[in-house]
């Protein structure tokens, strides 16, 4: 391209007479003066050394030459313009800072995905995650788990379902011979030993646990010593626990997701939920 010199003003001087047919409407639409325009218009045709334009009663008509510029014209400039406007809405998310609460007792991995592949493209962002199990600390974008049963308000917030998570009862191999665990047990025989978690509490409706722990880790450390049985993602079978069946109950289907406020502001925050789900802003 070296050489070409191209000066967009004249190709919007052009786009704006051939949709207005009119220089003095083209003219106050681009807050020029008429000689201004036409100087523009005159100038463009000289150089691609064609007419576009001849007058008439009403102002002026596009020649065979303006109609076969104007479409590739046209799309270029919308081009141009999509570009300008996706670098100005990047740099105004490009930088501040993002507050996320995450009210689980672990990161789940699609979750730490999406806030690490954030964090790549948007490196001047400052992101600060709590883990804490009240929902109602002050964030912008919540991370939190709900049920297939739960009825979600969305009056005032907006939910992006994430991943699913299947939920299961989980013990040490020790516990499970202590307390002659034979196949599929009942709810009413689990209730009689030693549990802890506070998902117990959501599930079976219970009191506080004998532990109540808010980390996966310490709830798998304390499981291992024969403390008690927990429940928590099918995934953790794979640390060495045993998965207890329960022939009278059935774990509901859970969702993890992000939760925010339908008022959301802050830009940082609204381009990482884009990121997840375009149509959310």
């Amino acid at each position: 391209m070296k050489g070409i010199k191209t000066n967009l003003n004249l190709y919007r001087a052009f786009i704006e007479v051939y949709e207005c047919k009119n220089l003095s409407a083209a003219a106050a639409n681009l807050e020029l003066t008429q000689p201004t325009l036409s100087y523009n218009i005159k100038e463009l045709e000289r150089q691609l050394r064609v007419k576009l334009f001849t007058a008439n009663s009403r102002g002026v008509e596009p020649t065979k030459n303006a109609d076969e510029l104007y479409p590739t014209v046209r799309g270029a400039l919308l081009q141009l313009l999509h570009a300008e406007n996706a670098v100005v809405e990047f740099n105004d998310a490009s930088t501040g800072s993002i507050k996320i609460h995450n009210a689980l007792y672990f990161m789940p991995i699609p979750v730490g995905k999406i806030i690490a592949n954030y964090s790549k493209s948007h490196p001047n962002v400052k992101i600060e995650i709590t883990a804490t199990p009240d929902e109602k600390q002050a964030a912008d974008l919540t991370i939190f788990a709900y049920l297939e049963t739960d009825k979600i308000d969305t009056t005032k917030h907006t939910v992006i379902k994430i991943a699913e998570q299947n939920h299961a009862l989980f013990a040490s191999p020790a516990f499970i011979k202590t307390h002659n665990i034979k196949g599929p047990t009942t709810k009413d025989k689990l209730l009689q030993l030693p549990f802890m978690s506070t998902l117990l509490k959501k599930f079976f409706f219970l009191p506080k646990p004998t532990i109540e722990a808010n980390s996966i880790e310490t709830l798998i450390l304390l499981a291992h010593e024969g403390t008690g049985f927990i429940v928590g993602p099918d995934h953790i079978g794979d640390a060495g626990l045993t998965k207890i069946e329960i022939s009278d109950f059935k774990f509901p289907r859970a969702y993890i997701g992000i939760k925010y406020s339908n008022e959301l502001a802050n830009k940082a925050a609204i381009a990482l939920v884009s990121s997840v789900a375009p149509s959310a802003r």
